[in-house]
C-alpha cells in the first residue's frame, strides 16, 4: 500500500514537471495572481483595513494584446477590499488600478482615458507585466492620488432669499490617462448646491470639488455666484489664477456676502504642505 502511495506522489510529480516543461516550451499556460492594493497617504503607508477611510470602490482593468481579459469591481464592504485574486493567460498584461468614490467609472483602452459620473477622489496605478511560470503570484501595487480639490469655505450666515450657490471652474479636466497621471484638455464646469430652508442661517458652509491637471502647475479661474430667490444674483465673483495642485486641497473662504469681498486662498495641509495666496 504504501509502496503504491509513493508512485502515486511520484506520479503527480513527474506529470506536474512535464506539463510545467510543455507549458515553458509552448508559452501557453494560466497562473492566479494576487494584487495586494495599498497607497501612499500623506507619505505614511496605510494598511489594507484602513483603503475604506478613502476610497468605497476598487477597480482592476486587465488587457491583454489591447482585449479585456479581467475587470474587477470590490466594495469597500467586501471582505477582500484591497486584495484582488484573479486568473491569467501567460503574455504580457496591461493592469489599470482604480481606487474612487464616484458611482460609475469607465476605461477606454484605445484612449488610456477614465472618464467618471463624478469626479471624486481618486487614486490609480498602471503596470504592464509580462505572466509566465516564473512570475511572482503575490504583487504589490500603490496607488496614487490623481485628483486636485477645491473647496470654498464660506462664513456668513446663509440669507433668507438666498436660492442656490454656484461655483463656475474654468479650467477644469473632465478625464484621466492612467498612464502619464494626466487629465484631458480643460473645460468650462458648473457645480451648483440649491439651498432648503433648513439651511437658512447657518454659518461656514463648504463645498467641495475635485478636478484632474493637465499639467503641474495649473491654474483655474473659479466664479462663485450666489442667486436670491427673486433670481437675481446676491455674489458673482471671478477669482482668476487660483493654483490648483494634484493631492492637495485649495481652499477659498472668507466671507462672500459683505459689500467688500473678504476671501483669502490657501493649499489645505490636509493634502500636503500649506501655500496661501492673499486676494
Amino acid at each position: 500500500m504504501k509502496f503504491r502511495t509513493l508512485c502515486a506522489v511520484a506520479s503527480a510529480v513527474l506529470m506536474s514537471a512535464c506539463q510545467q516543461v510543455a507549458e515553458l516550451e509552448s508559452g501557453n499556460g494560466n497562473k492566479e495572481l494576487s494584487f495586494k492594493v495599498g497607497f501612499d497617504v500623506d507619505k505614511s503607508a496605510i494598511s489594507r483595513s484602513a483603503l475604506g477611510n478613502y476610497i468605497s470602490t476598487l477597480q482592476v482593468f486587465d488587457y491583454k494584446d489591447g482585449e479585456l481579459a479581467n475587470e474587477i469591481i470590490q466594495s469597500s464592504e467586501d471582505e477582500e477590499f484591497g486584495t484582488v485574486t484573479l486568473g491569467a493567460d501567460y503574455g504580457t498584461h496591461d493592469y489599470v488600478f482604480v481606487g474612487h468614490n464616484s458611482v460609475t467609472c469607465s476605461y477606454d483602452n484605445g484612449k488610456n482615458e477614465l472618464t467618471f459620473d463624478k469626479i471624486l477622489d481618486t487614486f490609480t496605478a498602471a503596470q504592464t507585466l509580462t505572466v509566465d511560470l516564473n512570475t511572482d503570484k503575490q504583487q504589490n501595487i500603490e496607488m496614487l492620488r490623481q485628483v486636485a480639490g477645491i473647496k470654498l469655505v464660506m462664513f456668513d450666515a446663509i440669507p433668507q432669499n438666498a436660492s442656490s450657490i454656484e461655483l463656475t471652474i474654468n479650467g477644469y479636466s473632465t478625464s484621466l490617462n492612467p498612464n502619464t497621471g494626466l487629465g484631458s484638455s480643460t473645460t468650462e464646469h458648473v457645480r451648483k448646491w440649491e439651498y432648503s430652508t433648513s439651511n437658512i442661517g447657518k454659518t461656514n458652509t463648504n463645498y467641495t470639488l475635485y478636478t484632474f491637471l493637465p499639467k503641474e502647475g495649473h491654474t483655474v479661474d473659479i466664479t462663485i455666484r450666489i442667486e436670491g430667490t427673486d433670481g437675481e444674483n446676491l455674489v458673482n465673483y471671478t477669482l482668476e489664477n487660483i493654483s490648483v495642485e494634484k493631492n492637495r486641497m485649495t481652499v477659498i473662504s472668507g466671507y462672500f456676502l459683505s459689500m467688500e469681498l473678504s476671501a483669502s486662498v490657501q493649499i489645505d495641509g490636509e493634502w500636503g504642505n500649506d501655500i496661501e495666496v492673499n486676494i
